[in-house]
């Protein structure tokens, strides 16, 4: 069974436009993993300067309280 040239051109074009899909989609799920990382590392360094404020607050008001 030999198939007609344009039913293999058509063939051809769909295999092509499945691996470009798959293409565009392994590009979108790369950018999307970069932005979750970034947005991760951004709410770790907001944490981190949090944690720093009120540590530095709880060792102000423990200096406060040993002055009275």
């Amino acid at each position: 069974m030999t198939h007609a040239p344009s039913h293999r051109a058509e063939t051809a074009q769909i295999e092509a436009d499945i691996e470009h899909t798959r293409e565009q989609l392994a590009a979108t799920v790369d950018l999307l993993s970069a932005r979750v990382s970034a947005r991760t590392h951004q709410a770790a360094l907001v944490a981190g300067v949090l944690a720093g404020v009120v540590v530095i607050g709880l060792v102000a008001a423990r200096l406060w309280s040993r002055r009275r």
